[in-house]
């Protein structure tokens, strides 16, 4: 225990001590009793332990915001990012994991855009948004490749037609 903790532990148990005696007299003048070394020891373990309580709201250095994202996520930002690459690069020759992982990702992200920059729901109005994201776009979205996956070129144009949406 550091020498500030002490007095203060110290302090609470002394105001324990007069705590305790206010207490027990005023259960005597309404005729009740109590052992006097119970209400002492109640006072005083109370108060020490505000008193240290109180102690650790005292911080030696200013408190940091709290933040909900993970800590690796908060010193690597473009994790997303790396994730998505991952996932790009495993489906380069199984057109069954790109149809089953990547392209309902895509086509969700590509919906949440259109409907957030445009008011189109991709599944609602489908003429409309064929409009908005170009034949191109709208073809790739409509049915993912049953024998090959897209060539990272044609992920790069595409995803560029994405980021213009």
């Amino acid at each position: 225990m550091t020498g500030r903790l002490a007095r203060r532990a110290a302090g609470a148990a002394g105001l324990g001590l007069l705590a305790s005696a206010f207490i027990y007299l005023a259960l005597a003048v309404g005729g009740l009793h109590a052992p006097y070394w119970q209400l002492w020891l109640s006072c005083t373990a109370l108060l020490v332990l505000f008193a240290l309580l109180g102690a650790r709201g005292d911080p030696a250095e200013p408190l940091r915001p709290v933040s909900l994202a993970e800590p690796e996520t908060q010193q690597r930002p473009y994790r997303q990012m790396e994730r998505w690459e991952w996932r790009l690069a495993t489906t380069h020759g199984d057109p069954a994991w790109y149809a089953r992982v990547v392209h309902p990702r895509l086509v969700t992200l590509v919906g949440q855009r259109l409907w957030q920059r445009h008011g189109v729901s991709l599944s609602r109005d489908p003429a409309r948004a064929r409009e908005v994201l170009g034949a191109d776009l709208a073809d790739f979205l409509a049915a993912p490749p049953a024998t090959a996956t897209p060539s990272p070129a044609e992920l790069s144009r595409l995803t560029t037609r994405i980021e213009e949406i």
